[in-house]
């Protein structure tokens, strides 16, 4: 089994710490992709539909050694949002078929630089196995008043959306200036509104 990050986080602005409410979601959304390898024929290289594997992430120090259950002092989560993710087939630029798994529901409690650490697990009968991991470039969680705005939704997010990919699509990048609120315009696709 291979894992390919096809695209990296970047930035994100520090969520609360409430549960219900300013969920601010790593930008852009974290895509891995798999990949599973025969064998008999290491050149050989096809993806999997299996239900059976799922995956689930976990925040990291900016080292990458260290990870972060909780936020300092606090028996408060580090991270909200979903943090596993179905496998899904979906069509990549190339318009090439393959396994993916994406985040678009992923924010953290704490400003910093960090990694993620995606872990892939596979279900058989009673047992679940964990197969492979693949560790994310650094991204920076910003305070309110640094945060750069939201980037305008990259064409891998876009072409994910219109396969009815429940993922938030923004036609313009958020600007922030100096006495202005930053200015966001979210375009959620027909077929994958984002509630």
């Amino acid at each position: 089994h291979q894992l390919f990050i096809r695209q990296q986080p970047e930035r994100s602005r520090v969520g609360s710490a409430s549960e219900k409410i300013d969920r601010r979601p790593i930008d852009p959304p974290p895509v891995i992709q798999l990949i599973v390898c025969d064998p008999l024929n290491p050149q050989s290289r096809q993806y999997t539909v299996s239900p059976a594997f799922f995956m689930q992430v976990v925040l990291l120090d900016a080292e990458g050694k260290q990870t972060l259950h909780h936020i300092k002092e606090s028996k408060v989560s580090a991270m909200a949002g979903t943090m596993v993710s179905p496998l899904h087939t979906l069509r990549d630029m190339a318009d090439t078929q393959g396994a993916y798994f994406v985040f678009s529901d992923l924010s953290v409690r704490m400003e910093g630089s960090f990694r993620l650490r995606f872990d892939l697990f596979e279900i058989k009968g009673a047992t679940v196995y964990n197969r492979a991991s693949v560790t994310s470039e650094n991204f920076f969680v910003y305070s309110p008043k640094r945060f750069p705005g939201m980037m305008e939704s990259t064409q891998l997010s876009r072409l994910f959306a219109e396969q009815g990919l429940r993922i938030r699509i923004r036609t313009e990048a958020g600007t922030k200036k100096r006495g202005k609120k930053a200015v966001q315009t979210d375009t959620p696709s027909k077929r994958a509104r984002v509630t």
